[in-house]
């Protein structure tokens, strides 16, 4: 497979646990195992400048030679098996397939995984979606002329309407107002110790959950910021 930098895949034997997630009314998940095997696959690529319209901006601080596109099979919020794409930084790929392996194993669902140039670069509309994504390239949300971590393809949010950022008064994305309160959880949520925030942990990266100052739920990075 040309252009290619990495393949990789797993078949699950029947014996192995699989995951169903399925959405219950109240908002919580049952996991269930299935008999099934199921193909899992994580396929690391270099990014293909196609992609390039509206997520690289003048000045960027990487190239396209420095980010990989990642194909990762996850589970949507109907419990089937989805292939999603993110792009993260070359030095970061491979940890970060092994981070989505991890929430594949322990059955996590994610609702929407696509590049944010599906959404002409607005990392509002892709909030707004759900949509689970990494590298974008624009500055720190309200501080003008400072690259944020997703312009270095080493920093991914996830399900960001479920888990949103909080400061004050502020709630990113706005439509997130109903899953503040962490102390309800929902599908998608990201809450502390779980297999997510562990995942992340297991290669370094912080999580916004931890901020004292203000709280972004759905953020991960790798130098914790």
């Amino acid at each position: 497979m040309a252009g290619y930098a990495a393949f990789r895949f797993s078949l699950c034997n029947p014996a192995c646990k699989l995951y169903s997630v399925r959405r219950l009314r109240q908002g919580t998940v049952s996991v269930v195992l299935s008999p099934e095997p199921v193909l899992i696959s994580a396929i690391v690529a270099r990014f293909p400048f196609k992609h390039n319209r509206n997520i690289f901006k003048e000045g960027r601080p990487v190239g396209l030679d420095q980010l990989r596109l990642l194909s990762l099979s996850h589970w949507n919020y109907a419990g089937a098996v989805a292939q999603g794409e993110l792009v993260v930084h070359a030095d970061w790929a491979d940890e970060v397939v092994t981070v989505f392996e991890a929430l594949f194993d322990g059955g996590f669902p994610i609702e929407r995984m696509e590049i944010v140039d599906v959404f002409e670069g607005s990392d509002d509309l892709s909030m707004a979606a759900n949509n689970t994504s990494g590298f974008n390239c624009r500055e720190v949300a309200f501080r003008p002329g400072v690259w944020s971590n997703h312009a270095f393809g080493t920093a991914i949010d996830i399900n960001p309407l479920v888990n949103p950022l909080v400061d004050g008064d502020l709630i990113l994305p706005p439509e997130a107002e109903p899953f503040i309160d962490r102390s309800v959880q929902v599908v998608g949520g990201i809450y502390a110790g779980d297999v997510v925030t562990q995942a992340f942990a297991d290669i370094g990266w912080g999580w916004g959950g931890d901020w004292t100052s203000l709280k972004d739920w759905q953020h991960f990075s790798a130098s914790g910021g």
